[in-house]
């Protein structure tokens, strides 16, 4: 679960092992985060993924759909600043958990994903 609250369900292509799949996500979103009252959104997949051994997809694409979303004016001269993978879990009372991350060959790269 994000912060605030969900304003909507897109779904969004991404690529799983090189074949596009149609993800859908809740979009939760927060207007008055920090002591600046910065804007944030968070995309939660509806459906959860065991495993894949490469997963890629446009920044684009969520950015678009986060902008639909915002109650911000000049997007056009605004910039990105934090990107998270992962996942919350647990409570201050709930002290064990057995998850297993794996992330590796990370990489960003500028331009168009063709599959």
């Amino acid at each position: 679960q994000g912060a605030g609250g969900t304003v909507a369900n897109p779904t969004i292509t991404i690529y799983i092992n090189g074949q596009p799949v149609s993800q859908q996500y809740e979009l939760w979103r927060s207007g008055g985060v920090g002591q600046t009252g910065w804007e944030y959104f968070a995309f939660r997949p509806t459906t959860s993924r065991e495993s894949a051994s490469r997963v890629a997809f446009c920044w684009r694409d969520f950015l678009n759909v986060a902008r639909q979303y915002s109650d911000r004016s000049g997007w056009d001269n605004m910039y990105f600043t934090v990107s998270e993978i992962g996942t919350e879990f647990g409570s201050p009372s709930y002290l064990n958990a057995q998850l297993r991350w794996s992330i590796s060959n990370y990489w960003l790269s500028v331009g168009v994903y063709t599959g």
